[in-house]
């Protein structure tokens, strides 16, 4: 059917007029259809009949008619008109969880209409149909739908479709439009309000993920993909747009999660339809191919497949299991669960079945074959097996057609005669052929091995090279199975999904308090699976016997009862503050939400939830929901907003087996993604510029020599290229002069360029993104035993920041942004920061004025495994969430420390008030030696460094608020001008021989490593020790130790202590040159 609409839009009166000519080849002489009631339509040259309605279940707004036609006629004419409002309303635990939905709206805010609203006459709900729109609309209005945009005349926009659609939706309002043009389509944003740098997020993100997915599975269907913002909150996904409320649309992990995943449906659900009869696949392959590949893309898809399996047997299992044949759509988080849940684990399956390879060429075929169709589970059944070269129908027998999961365990472990072997047990009724992956960890080694199962026991040996020390099968999750409770760790999934969960309120609060935790519980309850009821702890003597419980208030008379069943897990709740996992939360302006598992019923859990106040109860409700896989939680304010999250540690699986007590599993082989997005930063541009910078042709960038004189130079014609703006004394230079070895004078230059904010009232201030380019050259001012006179590269030190600084200073220019931008490449940062301190002292930026804050990149070319430090993010309280948000859109490992060690740039803002952080990989071993080198650095680990440094900067540029600074005693600098004489004599010469972990925020020095043959290692130290004296004096920090190792002399003998654990430890140590 092909529908030729003429649509006028009157928002003030919630009306529309409507002229489609509808063409059916059939050309029937009579045919009935549905359209909205009250919209009278009369049918040119034809007569028009309402009928009775026959479907009980028949939605109140919907009318049914019969046109009569003169016989052959494939074509006729349907006018009709009136009002369509249906203001959004909550319907099913679905929206309970935070989505309203209406089946059609017209109002001053805006119009959206689909086949649902019967806007249009649908004939037969299952044809697919074309259409050509023409919209005549209020002025300042624009509209948005289906297929492509023709050229707009004055309040006239035109949309066609030559491809058969399933639907045709109609989204209009006074919308502020952008655009970016792509090869073969075009990237849109329909935003409500101007905003030209969130508008530029979405384009960009969107010409990426549209080539990632071209790549993986073929061709985009569409000529245009459009980020549209509603009026109300929404998540909703259409063909080649997607529909999101205000509030999700500025969400910064958006572009992460949920946008890929409305992108991907234009492939999966709106270019390859569902035959829903058979069941709806594309939930669960869109879910793979978005969701579950972000979180492989950041080296995280065991604990997203984890959650996922967590998910299914807190909301599943075995009491609402049924076929993926029989999901149609998501109503509830058991829906969820299974649909999206199990549908994706089982595409995971089978790809680890058929290989990457075949299973990329499978998606492109079934792709290529079944666009602008319906599909069915079938369909993808023949398509694979076609591929794979051999009849998958019992894989799809097993995990699509049939209900349930299973449930296994390794036994009859042991070692012997150089294998490692045991049984792999099903232990439910019905039985599964699938492949089991099994890792054996030795002092040395991994072996990773696939074992076919079938039956009741299959019997693995694995032959091994040295001790084994633990056995684990199914160790990332790779299996589709009903997880041991010992392997879940207690989450709010477990009290979600609960077939009873009871909340206790606290008596002894306060009655306003009370009130807000009565009206929480009752908010939650509509997000449990099962039956909830609330009770006051002063109407019980104990805690229910069955099901779960959710203690409410820190004043809860159960309270001690929920510390006691949380003992096993890290967690402190004290007077003033709570301890949780890595994570310190105070009470006062605080909330937490924690979980245990009940001793008495491993299968149910018991929760504390609790707050100061009944600001964050609103959000809480809102936001618990989507927090189903956290352990714990803390948030902060009203809002409220998340600080704190993470999950206990599971204990005691049947599918680990120790030969050795408590042994760590080895690092398993990593796996590459399916399809990687087009990064924003090269690593092949920044491994040049590390290898150039710390070439000898600049000298080590030591101070005074020509080879610092080549760098500035070099950066300021790569701040040119870049297209910055000159922000220094002579172009982009800023010049002084300084003391150095010896007291010979030499001149330092810091490198500024400039982008210049766009936003009228923010384009005075200034975000600082600074990186500092000296190193020590041939060993002044600070050198190793051994390494006098020796090039130092300093790649790490700081040719890794000098690069990241460089690909920011590319991306912003293009993006722009409403503050001001200045980047700034210091020298001197060596002898005691005078690159920075000069900066701060003299010129336009003096005391920090204009300054809102800065971002320094220093060290950050070891991330590997690791983690990203922010250190300093004591100095504004925003900092922590800034950083924790731009971990998780950017996967990064990110962990904010409150402390700044004083050692880099950004202490010099931090000095005269400004908020400034340091982006930090870590301490190592080549820290201001010979033995820093650019082949030793992680180019791909300084991309993601890159990325969480750009959503940091990108925030702070267009924040419209003020940081909230928590510096005390900010003023200007007191350190005087460093010369040759102070920095020798300060200059410490001894080593312990200890890598410190950065991240502690305890008293003393916490080990990250020990070097070998050290005098630490010497001593007995090991990693995790927490240093507390030095020489007989107090070690709070690792300022305090680097103080007390300056006095002292190599070959010095000095009284060491430390803890492990709670455990004291002491030796005497001889102090080693370092």
């Amino acid at each position: 059917t092909h529908h030729i609409i003429s649509l006028t839009l009157d928002p003030s009166s919630r009306s529309l007029r409507v002229s489609d000519t509808i063409t059916r080849p059939q050309g029937e002489g009579e045919v009935s259809f549905l359209l909205h009631r009250g919209l009278s339509p009369e049918v040119e040259g034809g007569e028009v009949e309402e009928l009775a309605q026959s479907e009980e279940d028949a939605p109140p707004w919907r009318a049914k008619y019969r046109v009569k036609l003169s016989d052959g006629a494939e074509s006729f004419t349907v006018n009709y008109g009136g009002e369509i409002y249906h203001p959004p309303s909550s319907a099913g635990r679905e929206y309970a969880r935070g989505f309203k939905s209406t089946p059609g709206i017209i109002s001053a805010e805006g119009a959206v209409l689909s086949f649902s609203t019967l806007w249009l006459p649908l004939f037969d709900r299952d044809e697919l149909v074309t259409f050509e729109l023409e919209a005549t609309l209020p002025e300042g209005w624009d509209c948005v739908s289906q297929g492509r945009r023709e050229a707009p005349e004055k309040n006239v926009i035109g949309w066609t479709s030559d491809a058969g659609q399933d639907d045709i939706w109609f989204v209009a309002a006074p919308f502020n439009r952008y655009e970016l043009a792509e090869e073969g389509f075009t990237a849109e944003a329909y935003l409500r309000s101007p905003d030209e740098a969130l508008a530029n997020k979405y384009l960009d993100s969107t010409a990426r993920y549209v080539k990632m997915y071209e790549g993986l599975i073929g061709t985009y269907p569409f000529s245009k993909f459009a980020l549209v913002e509603n009026f109300w909150e929404t998540g909703f996904g259409m063909p080649s747009f997607t529909l999101l409320g205000p509030r999700v649309v500025r969400l910064p992990f958006i572009l992460r999660t949920s946008y890929p995943h409305e992108i991907l449906h234009n492939w999966w659900g709106n270019s390859v339809y569902i035959e829903y009869g058979s069941g709806n696949w594309a939930e669960g392959l869109t879910a793979y191919l978005a969701d579950h590949l972000m979180s492989e893309q950041s080296g995280m898809g065991h604990s997203y497949r984890e959650s996922t399996l967590q998910k299914y047997a807190d909301y599943v299992a075995e009491r609402q299991d049924s076929p993926l044949t029989s999901f149609v759509s998501r109503h509830s988080a058991a829906s969820e669960a299974l649909g999206y849940g199990k549908a994706l684990m089982t595409f995971h399956m089978l790809r680890d079945l058929v290989g990457d390879k075949l299973f990329k060429k499978a998606l492109e075929k079934f792709y290529s074959e079944m666009l602008w169709k319906r599909a069915s589970w079938s369909d993808l059944q023949r398509v694979f097996s076609e591929v794979y070269g051999s009849d998958l129908g019992w894989f799809f027998h097993q995990w699509v057609e049939r209900p349930g999961a299973p449930s296994i365990e390794i036994e009859e472990v042991k070692a012997a005669d150089g294998a490692v072997s045991g049984v792999i047990r099903q232990r439910q009724g019905d039985l599964y052929d699938f492949d089991l992956k099994i890792a054996v960890t030795t002092g040395d080694d991994v072996l990773y091995q696939k074992v076919s199962v079938s039956g009741e026991r299959t019997p693995f040996s694995i032959d091994v090279n040295g001790s084994p020390l633990r056995v684990d099968a199914d160790p990332e999750f790779d299996l589709f199975r009903l997880l041991d409770s010992s392997e879940t760790p207690p989450a709010l999934s477990g009290l979600f999904g609960s077939k009873k969960l009871t909340f206790i309120l606290p008596s002894g609060a306060g009655e306003e308090l009370l009130d807000g935790y009565l009206a929480l519980a009752d908010k939650l309850s509509a997000s449990v699976e099962g039956e909830a009821v609330t009770l006051l702890d002063s109407e019980v003597d104990g805690l229910p016997k069955d099901g779960s419980v959710w203690l409410m208030g820190w004043e809860n008379l159960f309270r001690e009862k929920f510390e006691a069943e949380a003992a096993p897990y890290a967690l402190t709740l004290r007077e003033e503050e709570s301890d949780m996992g890595y994570a310190t939360v105070p009470r006062e302006g605080h909330s937490i939400v924690v979980t245990a598992k009940r001793s008495d019923d491993s299968a149910s859990y018991i929760a504390l939830l609790a707050a100061d106040s009944t600001l964050p109860m609103e959000g809480l409700a809102r936001k618990l929901p989507h927090y189903h896989k956290y352990s714990y939680l803390g948030f902060e304010g009203g809002e409220p907003v998340n600080i704190a999250k993470g999950r206990w540690p599971a204990v005691g699986s049947p599918l680990t087996h120790y030969f050795a007590q408590d042994a760590a599993i080895g690092k398993l082989p990593k796996r590459a993604p399916l399809a990687t997005i087009p990064p924003l930063f090269s690593s092949k541009r920044m491994r040049e510029s590390v290898e150039l910078l710390s070439s000898p042709t600049f000298e080590g960038r030591g101070f005074g020599s020509e080879g610092l004189a080549r760098a500035s130079e070099y950066l300021a014609g790569q701040f040119k290229d870049a297209g910055l703006e000159p922000a220094g004394d002579d172009g982009f230079l800023q010049e002084f002069t300084e003391s150095g070895a010896e007291g010979k004078k030499g001149a330092i230059k810091n490198v500024l360029g400039v982008i210049k904010g766009k936003d009228p009232k923010l384009k005075d201030e200034y975000v600082v993104v600074g990186a500092h380019y000296d190193h020590l050259g041939y060993g002044w001012p600070d050198v190793r035993s051994g390494n006098e006179g020796r090039l130092h590269p300093g790649a790490d030190d700081n040719a890794s920041g000098v690069a990241v600084l460089l690909e920011l200073a590319r991306y912003f220019t293009e993006a722009g942004s409403d503050r001001s931008i200045l980047f700034a490449a210091f020298g001197g940062e060596e002898i005691d920061r005078a690159g920075s301190k000069y900066m701060l002292r003299e010129g336009g930026f003096a005391g920090g004025k204009g300054i809102y804050a800065m971002v320094n990149v220093d060290t950050v070319g070891h991330l590997g495994d690791g983690k990203l430090l922010i250190l300093g993010a004591g100095s504004a309280r925003e900092w922590v969430h800034i950083f924790m948000g731009a971990g998780f859109v950017t996967g990064v490992s990110v962990e904010s420390v409150s402390k700044d060690f004083g050692s880099s740039d950004q202490a010099s803002f931090n000095a005269v008030g400004v908020p400034a952080v340091q982006l930090f990989t870590g301490a190592n071993g080549d820290y201001h030696s010979v033995g820093d080198t650019a082949d030793k650095l992680d180019y791909d680990g300084m991309v993601g460094v890159a990325q969480v440094a750009k959503e940091a900067v990108e925030y702070l540029a267009g924040r419209a608020e003020q940081l909230t600074v928590l510096l005390e005693g900010a003023g200007e600098p007191k350190s005087p001008t460093v010369g040759h004489s102070q920095v020798e004599t300060e200059r410490r010469r001894v080593s312990l021989g200890t890598v410190p972990d950065f991240a502690w925020e305890g008293e003393g020095v916490k080990v990250a490593s020990v070097s070998e043959g050290s005098p630490a290692e010497m001593a007995g130290i090991l990693s995790g020790d927490v240093i507390i004296a030095l020489a007989n004096k107090p070690v709070g920090d690792l300022k305090s130790l680097s103080e007390i190792m300056k006095a002292l002399s190599v070959g010095e003998e000095v009284s060491l202590r430390w803890l492990r654990g709670e455990k004291e430890m002491s030796a005497v140590v001889r102090a080693a040159a370092r």
